[in-house]
């Protein structure tokens, strides 16, 4: 019903605007003169048309960033009227009473009011547009800024101590998922986690007393000694844990570089693989 109402509302303003135009077609001499917008878009000079002709104590019929008209005086009536993106059209329409040879001074007179008005009103349109421009680059940059935080704010599983843990768990437990490599040990009964890149370690009781063992993406060996299972995977079991309760939790890679599992000093037994698992 508000929608019906404003509609009809506008119906009403066009049709007088029309009737007016009309009999002042009949009554009246129009001139026009294009004026030249410097803004983006000519209909946002139509607002601060209809304030600074009301400051200047004028009475002015507008439309929103259609038009605007407001009478000089009883026998001049100066119009503006948005065309394109860029133009503002000035009209001047004087009253056929007005002795002809009196008429192009009237005109000359209101074209040059109505291109002070129209300068005045374009200086508040292309101040009001560029603090739009300036609100819609600052709106796009916070929400760039929010984007590019979120995945950290992802990652962040809390603060201090749990907050690590639960971290580095997380990165030890995706570890595991995409590998297939255990190690084992004996005297020592530690465990240890699977490594990047394939490649995964822990430590279990061997067959033999004291015996220590190894496995490295399911392949079998046995070490002589604790010594030997730590550098065929402790090693870099400790790094990665150490990394990950320290706060970096994409530290999988350095620690295979530079601590990867090496197996040289024990002994290969395929006869047991079956064994790791």
């Amino acid at each position: 019903m508000v929608n019906e109402n404003a509609m009809q509302s506008r119906s009403l303003l066009f049709m007088a605007v029309a009737a007016i135009s009309l009999a002042t077609a009949c009554s009246s001499v129009r001139q026009t003169r294009p004026l030249a917008y410097g803004g983006e878009d000519s209909g946002s000079t139509i607002a601060p048309l209809q304030a600074v002709l009301k400051k200047r104590g004028y009475t002015p019929v507008c439309s929103a960033e259609e038009f605007c008209k407001f009478q000089q005086n009883p026998d001049v009536t100066i119009h503006f009227k948005v065309k394109g993106d860029d133009k503002v059209v000035l009209a001047i329409d004087v009253s056929k009473k007005v002795p002809e040879n009196k008429r192009q001074a009237l005109t000359d007179s209101a074209m040059k009011l109505g291109e002070e008005i129209f300068a005045e009103a374009s200086i508040t349109a292309t101040a009001n547009e560029k603090a739009q421009a300036e609100a819609r680059r600052a709106e796009a940059e916070r929400e760039a800024r929010e984007a590019q935080n979120k995945p950290a704010a992802k990652e962040d599983k809390g603060g201090g101590f749990l907050g690590a843990l639960s971290a580095a768990t997380d990165v030890l437990g995706a570890v595991n998922a995409s590998t297939s490599v255990t190690t084992t040990g004996g005297s020592s009964g530690g465990a240890g986690k699977p490594s990047a890149g394939g490649t995964s370690g822990g430590a279990q009781g061997g067959s033999g007393g004291g015996q220590t063992t190894c496995c490295i993406n399911k392949a079998f060996y046995d070490c002589p000694s604790s010594a030997a299972v730590y550098k065929c995977s402790g090693e870099f079991m400790a790094c990665v844990s150490k990394c990950g309760f320290g706060g970096d939790f994409k530290c999988t890679d350095a620690c295979m570089k530079d601590h990867p599992p090496d197996p040289s000093q024990c002994t290969r037994d395929s006869s047991r693989d079956a064994t790791c698992t």
